[in-house]
């Protein structure tokens, strides 16, 4: 014997390889996938879209505004209630009434002289007209009002708000809604009704269109 030991070939030999073709083989689809996903398909998709049709606004729709009326399956009593609400949403409000097809209760700080004026837009309820009211209101009926520079003819109806109720701590956050015009000047806003103005704020708790139910804190 030369001293070199050979296998037995009566046992089994294990096969020896570098590396599992298996593993090898996942990898590479793996790798694939990868590749097709964030590489080929983003490609694919963006040449199908140059070769469509380009995007088109519509534009308006066209027909009825398809709002502004009640909701269906309302009962009798529920479509007087809908009814009556948008009667006194639609109506025009002036300081005492006397001004023709008006009710009284305008003032003495307001925005707009009827609810419906704001929200007209496409229809009752809805959003801002296409023609601002709030300008013309600045100075009906004899109003004093100067018109603010964020309230244009073709742009939208706005209101104010503040972002504290305490400045200049401005510890107290607002958030409440404020008036941008007052009754001052009206042909229907008599002296006793005016006075309510000159008061501080702070005197001034509760205040209708008449002068007897202006109150001040006790």
């Amino acid at each position: 014997m030369s001293g070199k030991e050979y296998p037995d070939p009566t046992i089994r030999q294990k096969p020896i390889h570098r590396g599992d073709p298996t593993s090898r083989n996942k990898g590479n689809v793996f790798t694939w996938l990868t590749c097709f996903v964030f590489v080929l398909l983003p490609i694919a998709i963006d040449a199908a879209m140059q070769g469509g049709p380009a995007p088109t606004d519509p534009g308006v729709r066209g027909g009825a505004a398809g709002a502004g009326g009640e909701i269906a399956g309302l009962s009798v009593k529920e479509a007087k209630f809908f009814d009556a609400g948008l009667d006194v949403f639609v109506a025009v409000n002036s300081v005492q009434g006397t001004i023709a097809n008006t009710e009284a209760g305008l003032g003495p700080r307001f925005n707009l002289d009827s609810c419906g004026g704001c929200h007209a837009q496409p229809a009752t309820g809805g959003t801002s007209p296409f023609v601002n009211p709030q300008v013309g209101v600045a100075t009906r009926n004899g109003a004093a009002n100067t018109v603010p520079s964020f309230i244009t003819l073709n742009g939208p109806v706005r209101e104010a708000r503040f972002r504290f109720v305490d400045p200049p701590a401005n510890t107290i956050r607002d958030g409440g809604v404020h008036d941008l015009f007052t009754i001052t000047g009206r042909m229907d806003a008599t002296a006793a009704i005016l006075v309510s103005l000159t008061l501080p704020a702070s005197q001034v708790t509760w205040f209708s269109a008449f002068p007897h139910r202006c109150s001040e804190p006790a």
